[in-house]
């Protein structure tokens, strides 16, 4: 099962509550056996979250801000202790960024066009 929702429906802020539920799928299905999946993509305008600040950074200064481009990379990574001693990296969310050079000329002209004169 995939829940997809835009910026206006979900936030960074709840997305506690798909995780419960897969918490409670995971145990509903009972030890060593395999759980329905929910996975989610989640709008979120990154301008709104510092979180993304040193990701957003790293992104800008690896790609031509002129052209359009796509990136992706892992964000919230923690590290899950294993049986054998190594711990397993595990990755809490995907961050995928698209950057479109026309949508930011308009909406910076939109926020011009809003600031009085």
């Amino acid at each position: 099962m995939v829940l997809v929702a835009e910026r206006g429906l979900l936030s960074l802020n709840n997305l506690s509550e798909p995780r419960e539920r897969q918490a409670e799928l995971d145990a509903a299905a009972g030890p060593g056996k395999a759980a329905l999946r929910l996975e989610y993509v989640l709008a979120v305008p990154a301008a709104r979250y510092g979180e993304f600040k040193s990701e957003l950074h790293a992104l800008d200064t690896a790609h031509d801000a002129t052209g359009q481009w796509v990136a992706e990379m892992a964000w919230r990574t923690t590290e899950k202790p294993t049986t054998k001693g190594v711990p397993e990296v595990v990755r809490e969310h995907r961050l995928v960024v698209a950057h479109d050079p026309d949508t930011v000329q308009r909406r910076t002209q939109a926020r011009r066009d809003q600031m009085p004169s």
